[in-house]
């Protein structure tokens, strides 16, 4: 006797293709985590010059202290400096 079924036979995906679709997805989402990472390290490197560095060059450095307490101490003039030399080199760098 002859099966004459009119289904289509049911096919296995092909291997191929799934990985070529993986591979594709893997390197967009690696692009966009790169990218992610970076805008945001440039954003907090911006943040860090414009808020440290204004207040620098306003006079105003006790403002460093709303932030972070006790980070400028007028009797600490070379922490204060090698501070403010790690904030610079840290928004610079971020680029």
């Amino acid at each position: 006797m002859t099966n004459l079924s009119t289904e289509a036979p049911v096919r296995s995906p092909n291997p191929s293709r799934l990985a070529t679709s993986s591979l594709i997805t893997l390197r967009w989402t690696s692009i966009l985590l790169v990218v992610m990472v970076w805008a945001s390290a440039a954003l907090f490197g911006l943040y860090i010059l414009a808020f440290y560095a204004a207040a620098l060059y306003n006079g105003d450095m006790s403002r460093w202290n709303e932030v972070l307490p006790r980070l400028y101490e007028r009797n600490t003039t070379m922490a204060t400096a090698g501070i403010g030399l790690h904030f610079a080199m840290g928004g610079l760098f971020s680029y």
